[in-house]
């Protein structure tokens, strides 16, 4: 993301959480489902965000999103950690990022239609079809 922001060109992306310079203190963190963590290191911006599950985004056109905390409540004598409702919504950072996917979808999708777009466990098959197609 650092050579792409060199190069004047903005991204987001997701990221595994054990990449070498993602963020140590967010591994380590146990979210709930609406809560948002996130770390900027000048324009680039990590952001964890649990849905269903865990995403983490790498972004350099993004601004940070706030960070929402849960709240402990109790709830019939247990105590639960709970995000409040006002703040459930969408990062601004997914959303940017799921409206670039959609074009990567599609492409995927068209690619799959054409038997010379689909890998093989023998590479040999999907460089000739390839140079059989191409040089048609």
């Amino acid at each position: 993301m650092r050579d792409l922001q060199s190069r004047n060109t903005c991204a987001c992306s997701t990221v595994h959480q054990n990449r070498k310079d993602f963020p140590g203190d967010l591994k380590q963190m146990k979210l709930v489902a609406g809560e948002v963590r996130t770390r900027q290191s000048g324009n680039l911006v990590a952001t964890m965000w649990r849905d269903k599950h865990v995403v983490s985004l790498l972004s350099t056109n993004a601004p940070p999103e706030p960070e929402i905390h849960t709240v402990q409540q109790v709830v019939q004598g247990w105590r639960k950690q709970v995000v409040p409702a006002e703040s459930m919504k969408k990062p601004d950072v997914v959303v940017v990022y799921k409206s670039g996917m959609n074009g990567v979808d599609v492409n995927d999708q068209y690619r799959s239609y054409y038997p010379p777009g689909t890998t093989s466990r023998k590479w040999w098959k999907y460089l000739f079809w390839f140079f059989l197609i191409c040089l048609w």
